[in-house]
């Protein structure tokens, strides 16, 4: 609540900052940022508001914004080079592109159509296409740019990297079960086991 008995709550989809009369549930836009805000605090009248980014930023008056920390990365866990020649960043809530200069391109996020859930492991398939790991055990052919992934396979011990190799086979590290398996239509095989928390994986 603010000083006025307003609420105020920020709408990590949406990344609208909404201030709500709890009379009547009237609700007014304080300001609009990224989708991703996570977070807020009052220090007298002033609002600030953090984001998955770690990015924070204070609300001026007239949905003005000053950034008081610029955003960044928070868990970056994999990369990758896609076709274009630009990086590629997995950093759990968020999937970047790395531009030019260092600039971050959201491409997607936990909140985004087609979001295949918190990334862990990254590596490029084609033109806009990208095979991903997620922290829900989940193997998933992700195209972000069309709002929309395929899971591939499920249920899986804690996986992280991944790898493509000739003729499209995937190989993903499975950090739980201490693995290294092969996913092709949906089927999964060891081609390894006995590990202790294998992290990456990459072919020769």
């Amino acid at each position: 609540f603010d000083s006025k008995g307003f609420i105020v709550s920020p709408q990590v989809g949406s990344g609208q900052v909404l201030r709500i009369d709890p009379k009547n549930g009237e609700r007014s836009v304080l300001a609009q940022l990224d989708p991703g805000v996570d977070n807020l605090t009052f220090v007298g009248d002033r609002l600030f508001v953090s984001h998955f980014t770690g990015q924070i930023a204070e609300i001026l008056s007239g949905g003005e914004t000053r950034t008081v920390l610029p955003r960044g990365l928070s868990w970056p866990l994999d990369l990758t080079v896609g076709d274009d020649g630009n990086v590629y960043v997995c950093d759990g809530h968020h999937f970047f592109a790395i531009l030019p200069g260092g600039k971050l391109q959201t491409l997607g996020m936990l909140f985004s159509p087609g979001y295949p859930g918190n990334v862990r492991g990254v590596v490029a398939a084609g033109t806009g296409e990208f095979i991903v790991t997620t922290s829900q055990g989940q193997v998933s052919r992700y195209r972000p740019a069309h709002g929309e992934s395929e899971m591939l396979a499920q249920g899986l011990d804690q996986l992280y990297g991944v790898a493509l190799g000739p003729r499209q086979a995937i190989v993903v590290a499975e950090l739980g079960a201490g693995r290294v398996l092969s996913v092709k239509s949906g089927d999964v095989e060891v081609l390894a086991s006995g590990l202790r928390k294998p992290l990456g994986v990459a072919f020769g």
